[in-house]
């Protein structure tokens, strides 16, 4: 593969006549990458005419052991990017279950149920609000009773009469287990 950035239309095209039962695959992705980057910019793909293209792009496909669509890809990355690249995989993750609000509140009710020497005893507004959010927020009572009903569709099964949140009158909401 070192000299082939050097070859002309013409050895491209014997090259590709000759070779036409023959299989060709290559040691890692990223030397194959840099080759085609290099290829691209040697051969200077984007000023060649259509067929000529064509006949670089197959050439590509052949030697470095890549699919049509693969060399596509490629060419068109170079053309966007002046680069072939490989891209960092990054693993499609699903939307969060609890916010960071939700997970926040949890965890002040669990610390309030650890502290207490009753269990189920309701925690004020207030006491949401400063654990939760603290003083670098302005929240209303009615942002902590959002942020509750939110949490509540999340954990109980019937949101409307639930089991482990309860609201109590005048106060704010007691956990029960």
């Amino acid at each position: 593969m070192r000299k082939a950035e050097s070859l002309t239309n013409s050895q491209i095209n014997e090259f590709l006549k000759a070779s036409a039962g023959i299989e060709f695959s290559a040691q890692s992705r990223a030397e194959v990458y840099i080759w085609v980057e290099k290829m691209l910019v040697d051969q200077e793909y984007q000023e060649q005419r259509r067929k000529q293209r064509g006949a670089i792009r197959a050439y590509l496909s052949k030697v470095a052991g890549l699919s049509l669509a693969q060399i596509t890809r490629l060419i068109r990355a170079h053309a966007r990017t002046g680069k072939v690249e490989a891209k960092v995989y990054r693993r499609q993750r699903f939307a969060a279950k609890y916010t960071p609000t939700d997970i926040a509140l949890l965890a002040q009710v669990d610390r309030a149920h650890e502290r207490l020497s009753r269990p189920g005893r309701a925690l004020t507004r207030n006491d949401i609000l400063n654990a939760v959010w603290g003083n670098s927020v302005m929240v209303t009572p009615r942002s902590i009773d959002r942020c509750v009903t939110t949490l509540r569709a999340k954990i109980e099964s019937d949101p409307h009469n639930p089991e482990f949140i309860r609201t109590i009158r005048d106060i704010g909401y007691r956990f029960e287990a």
